[in-house]
Order: structure tokens, then C-alpha cells, then sequence
């Protein structure tokens, strides 16, 4: 079964703002986005295939035709209340209307967020609202949305990226940031940082620094979280998105300064990443002139 946006948001904003003490109700998928939070009590939450028991302080987000549904918690004897937020990428940017799931929108300028260094699908982790800061600014949103004073549609935008960014803080991995004290994985990362766009072989930068192909492969696994080979694409799918929104080189350009001499393969990869072309993303994530 599917939600249609048509029926819950009911004026012409695409955002709908609501509380709820429904505890169960039937699969069903939706045609926008959706962030819910556990503000009373606690229920059965069933998402792609698993099962999870979400409780007062917990929320979650829910992306493009993901089904997902509740059921009622049995030792739940205190009533139960989810704020759910529904909106469509084009509410935060006119340009990110066809926009379709947050890979999508988490790398958008108002946004700026990396989708290579988050630790998990956005719509993978069940989070928890451990100051009540989260829950404030639902608070807020629902206020907002309710009263519908003037200009209350920018304090909603507002709230609503706010809320995205201190979500996507809690599965964020900034490699640069982290603090490395092994010296050998140092030499390793600033040689990535100065060669990504050549050919790399991690055997040859073993040999290079003198060191086993498997000694570097599990320092680097076992330290950063990730193997060698997704931090290298990592890095250059990253500086593929800088090139596309801050430049105007070419697709086969930035594929070539990016260490991809096949630019049919960079495409391929960067839409299997993204989900969407290297020119869509272009065209949804350019930071608009300052006139």
C-alpha cells in the first residue's frame, strides 16, 4: 500500500507536520520522505525486513518507497505517541524537486554533507534523542506548522535542515578529522591525498613504504573501519562531487582528475553510489550565485 503525499499534506507546501497515538496500522510505502519520533511510550517497528521496539526518545527516517509499519507493543501500558515530519526534498531547495531519497539530498549546499563518509544509510539506524534537543525542534516544527504564523514556512526549512545535519552527525565519519597516532597509516593516507587522481595499488605502495600488502590492509581496516579500496573511492567520488558543483569541467574531465580513466565506468560507479548521473547531481547540487 501506498501513501500519496496528496492526502496528508494539506495545504501547498510539500511538508506535513503530525502527532499520532495510532500504534499499529498496515505496511505501506510513501512518494516522500519521512522522520518520526517516539515522543510517548513504545511500539513494534517493522523496516526493511527487521524488527526493532522503538521507545519514548528514539526516531528514525524513512526514505522513498520503503515499507515500513507498526504494531503494538504489548508491555507498552502508557499510551503511545509518534510526531512524524513528511516532506519532499523540494521543501528545503526548488532545485532538488525530482529529487528522490537522501543520498540524494544530504549532499545538497544547504546540506554539505558527504554520503561516503556516513557510517550507515541514513534510514539504517534506529537514533536516540539522549539531550532532548531532537525533540525540541519537533516540538517546534509541530508549533510552527500548527499556528502557521507569518513566515512560519522559512522557520520550518530552518528546523528541518537542523534537524537533518544533527541526524547525519550521529552517523558521520570525517576521515580527515579523525586523529591517526600510527605513523605508518599517516605515510599512507597523506600518499592517497597526493596521488588519488594516478593509479593506486595498494601492493606497490606496501612495497613503497616497505611494508606486507596484508600488514597495511588490516592496519587500515582495523583503524579507519573501512578496507583501502572504499577509502579510495571514497576519496575520489568526494573530489568528483567538489569538481562537479564548484567548476565547470566536463564529465570526462573531472572522471580523468579523479583518477578514472574509464569515464563510462566513473559513471556507472558514481550512479550506483548516488543514484544518480554525474550531470543530475550537477544540476541539483550547483551552489546558486550570490547576485
Amino acid at each position: 500500500m501506498s501513501e500519496t503525499a496528496s492526502a496528508l499534506f494539506v495545504n501547498s507546501e510539500p511538508i506535513s507536520v503530525q502527532r499520532s497515538d495510532v500504534d499499529h496500522n498496515a505496511y505501506h510505502r510513501h512518494n516522500f520522505l519521512e522522520i518520526a519520533y517516539i515522543s510517548k511510550g513504545s511500539a513494534i517497528h517493522y523496516f526493511n525486513h527487521t524488527t526493532v521496539t522503538v521507545r519514548k526518545g528514539d526516531y528514525f527516517a524513512i526514505d522513498y518507497n520503503e515499507a515500513h509499519r507498526f504494531s503494538h507493543d504489548s508491555t507498552n501500558t502508557g499510551g503511545f505517541e509518534v510526531i512524524n515530519i513528511l516532506f519532499k526534498p523540494e521543501f528545503i531547495d526548488a532545485s532538488l524537486k525530482g529529487c528522490r531519497g537522501f543520498p540524494d539530498l544530504v549532499a545538497h549546499a544547504s546540506i554539505n554533507c558527504s554520503y561516503f563518509n556516513l557510517q550507515a544509510p541514513p534510514t539504517g539506524v534506529i537514533y536516540h534523542d539522549e539531550s532532548g534537543e531532537v525533540l525540541t525542534l519537533f516540538h517546534k516544527m509541530l508549533r510552527e506548522y500548527t499556528q502557521q504564523e507569518p513566515k512560519y514556512s522559512e522557520l520550518l526549512r530552518c528546523c528541518l535542515i537542523e534537524l537533518i545535519i544533527l541526524t547525519l552527525r550521529k552517523i558521520y565519519k570525517n576521515v580527515n578529522d579523525t586523529v591517526i597516532t600510527d605513523q605508518t597509516l599517516n605515510r599512507l593516507l597523506e600518499y592517497v591525498g597526493q596521488n588519488f587522481m594516478h593509479s593506486i595499488r595498494l601492493k606497490e605502495i606496501s612495497a613503497e613504504l616497505g611494508y606486507t600488502q596484508s600488514y597495511l590492509s588490516s592496519l587500515f581496516t582495523q583503524t579507519l573501519g573501512i578496507p583501502f579500496s572504499k577509502y579510495l573511492q571514497n576519496i575520489r567520488l568526494a573530489h568528483a562531487c567538489d569538481l562537479l558543483i564548484n567548476t565547470r569541467k566536463s564529465v570526462d574531465e573531472i572522471s580523468e582528475a579523479c583518477g578514472y580513466n574509464d569515464v563510462k565506468f566513473f559513471r556507472r560507479l558514481f550512479k550506483n553510489k548516488l543514484k544518480m548521473s554525474p550531470s543530475e547531481f550537477r544540476k541539483t547540487s550547483r551552489r546558486q550565485p550570490i547576485l
